[in-house]
C-alpha cells in the first residue's frame, strides 16, 4: 500500500498557561495531504503556526479538533515512519556519530550485521566517514551535526521525512545548496514524501512540487501552488532552476502573499 498522510481540519490551542506559544502557535483548520513520493513545503512567517504543525504530523501533539491520519489511521504518537531533521539537531552528545545514525535501527532491532551496513552506508553517503568514531559532543561545525541528523533519520527509509522550520538555515549559500541538492537526489532515488517547514521561499521551491503558505493567528492554510522545480532542480541543478524567469516569478507571488496573510 502506498503511504499517505492526511490532515482534516485539523486545530490546535495552546492551554493559556503556556504563554510562550499561545496565540502565535496555535492552528486552526488545516487541510492537505501527501501521497507516496511527493516533496510539498510549508511555508510562513514567524508566528504562523509552522512549529506546531511540524510537531501535530509527527505525534508529538495531539490534535484539538480534526484528525491527522497516516495510511488511514490515526497519529496517535511518534514514528519512524515520519522521520523528522530538527533544527536543533536533537541528538546524544555522549554517543559517538556512527551510534547516533545506529540508534534508530538498534531500536527497531535491526540485526548488528545489516545496522552496520546501513550504517556505513549513509555516512558514505552524507560524507561522515571520518567523524564515525568522533564523538559527538566534540563536533562544533553545524554543518556536520545537521548531517549527522539526516543520517540518522534517513537511515531508518522513513516513507514521509520532514525537515523541521529551516534545519539548513544555519548553513551559508554553497553549503545550503549542495545539501539541497543531496536532498533531491536522495528523494529521486527513495521516492519518499518529503515536506519541508521553513520561511525560506527559494527553499520552498526548490524542495517541492507543492507548496502551502500558512498565515494568520491562529494559523491556517491561506493559499497553495503546484510547481515543478524539485523535479527540474534535481536534473538541470538548482542555480539554473533560480535563475528561470519562472522561478522568479512564482517567488514574488509567494512572497506577496506570506506579506498580506496575516
Amino acid at each position: 500500500m502506498n503511504a499517505r498522510l492526511e490532515l482534516q481540519n485539523v486545530s490546535f490551542a495552546y492551554p493559556p498557561e503556556h504563554t510562550h506559544v499561545r496565540f502565535f502557535g496555535d492552528v486552526e483548520d488545516i487541510t492537505f495531504s501527501i501521497r507516496d513520493g511527493q516533496p510539498m513545503a510549508v511555508v510562513g512567517c514567524s508566528g504562523s503556526g509552522k512549529t506546531t504543525l511540524v510537531r501535530l504530523i509527527s505525534g508529538f501533539l495531539l490534535p484539538g479538533s480534526g484528525q491527522i491520519l497516516w495510511n488511514g489511521r490515526p497519529v496517535a504518537n511518534p514514528s519512524p515512519e515520519r522521520g523528522v531533521v530538527f533544527q536543533n539537531n536533537a541528538m546524544f552528545p555522549w554517543l559517538t556519530v556512527a551510534e547516533n545514525v545506529e540508534f534508530g535501527l538498534k531500536m527497531q532491532k535491526m540485526p548488528s550485521g545489516e545496522r552496520r551496513r546501513k550504517v556505513a552506508e549513509y555516512l558514505d553517503l552524507l560524507n561522515l566517514g571520518r567523524f564515525a568514531a568522533a564523538s559527538l559532543y566534540k563536533i562544533n561545525d553545524y554543518n556536520v551535526l545537521l548531517r549527522v541528523s539526516l543520517a540518522r533519520c534517513l537511515v531508518c527509509d522513513p516513507p514521509l521525512l520532514i525537515l523541521d522550520d529551516e534545519p539548513l538555515g544555519e548553513l551559508d549559500d554553497a553549503q545550503r545548496t549542495r545539501l539541497q541538492k543531496l536532498l533531491l537526489n536522495i528523494w529521486e532515488a527513495k521516492q519518499h514524501m518529503m515536506l519541508t517547514v521553513t520561511h525560506d521561499v527559494d527553499e520552498a521551491l526548490i524542495l517541492s512540487t507543492e507548496v502551502l503558505i500558512m498565515g494568520g493567528r491562529p494559523g491556517r492554510i491561506i493559499d497553495r501552488y503546484q510547481t515543478s522545480f524539485a523535479p527540474r532542480a534535481a536534473h538541470e541543478g538548482i542555480q539554473q532552476v533560480r535563475r528561470t524567469q519562472e522561478f522568479s516569478e512564482m517567488r514574488q507571488t509567494i512572497l506577496r502573499h506570506i506579506v498580506c496573510g496575516v
